[in-house]
């Protein structure tokens, strides 16, 4: 995706505009949001979430979640990779899925709860967003159940069928040895820690 470095300093300034409004009067506080409360950051219900959800339903004959869901999955990955600038703040904060769509921009972290909130509202209550914090970094994922198997989706590579989510848990390192490791995963009515 080729965008003009006018348009990266816009999509910077409304992240920095959202932000400064958001919290004015706690501006030089660190923003906190404990772990158990991500599930608030995962918004299907969202006029704007709806919306995406709705055109990519609209992309088939007659949407059916058990026929169409993989498909309507790459369609969501792909809005995600066309219109959502991968953006690093040298500050932490949360962007909630509407004000992604909104700003064209966010995180990783940022991307993976829309395309979160963008499965749930093409009608699959199981995706979720998994985070794995090691000393090296954080690596997030978003996967969800779908035909006796698991869609897992990186959003900066693309989605990925996996035999269960045992195999998933593996091919990120969470198999055997869990030394050093936190991981977490939730959704918008769930959260549960891994490790």
């Amino acid at each position: 995706m080729q965008i003009s470095e006018d348009e990266i300093t816009k999509r910077y300034a409304k992240i920095y505009l959202e932000i400064l409004m958001r919290y004015r009067e706690y501006i030089e506080e660190s923003e906190s949001l404990y772990i158990a409360e991500l599930s608030k950051l995962v918004t299907p219900e969202k006029e704007s979430i709806v919306n995406i959800a709705n055109d990519i339903k609209g992309k088939f004959p007659s949407y059916s979640m058990t026929e169409n869901f993989y498909e309507a999955a790459n369609y969501a990955f792909e809005y995600i990779n066309e219109n959502i600038l991968t953006v690093v703040m040298p500050i932490q904060f949360w962007l909630y899925p509407e004000e992604t769509v909104s700003c064209g921009a966010g995180d990783v972290f940022d991307k993976a709860t829309l395309l979160c909130s963008i499965f749930i509202a093409l009608g699959n209550p199981s995706a979720m967003v998994l985070t794995k914090e090691q000393p090296t970094g954080k690596l997030v994922r978003v996967y969800c159940e779908y035909n006796n198997k698991l869609i897992v989706a990186d959003v900066e590579k693309g989605i990925t069928v996996m035999e269960s989510y045992d195999k998933f848990l593996e091919s990120i390192g969470l198999g055997g040895d869990r030394q050093n490791v936190s991981a977490y995963e939730f959704n918008d009515k769930r959260y549960r820690t891994i490790v």
